[in-house]
């Protein structure tokens, strides 16, 4: 498990800063806030370099949603 227990504060403010855009994150990782993020209803888009992190993203619920390949 990739969780720190901040995640719940952290989506919350962050739904609240978006104002309803879209958000980019960059190195996303394996989505430990951008996927509950997502699930706010907020459009997340990120960044990863390491395709390791995006395979663990992939293995979440909703973690392959878009995610594109040859990351």
């Amino acid at each position: 498990m990739d969780t720190r227990g901040d995640e719940e504060q952290t989506v919350a403010f962050l739904a609240g800063l978006t104002g309803g855009c879209d958000t980019l994150e960059f190195a996303v990782g394996t989505g430990r806030i951008a996927l509950p993020l997502m699930r706010t209803g907020v459009r997340v888009d990120g960044i990863e370099l390491s395709a390791d992190m995006v395979d663990g993203m992939r293995e979440k619920p909703d973690g392959a949603l878009k995610a594109p390949l040859g990351t």
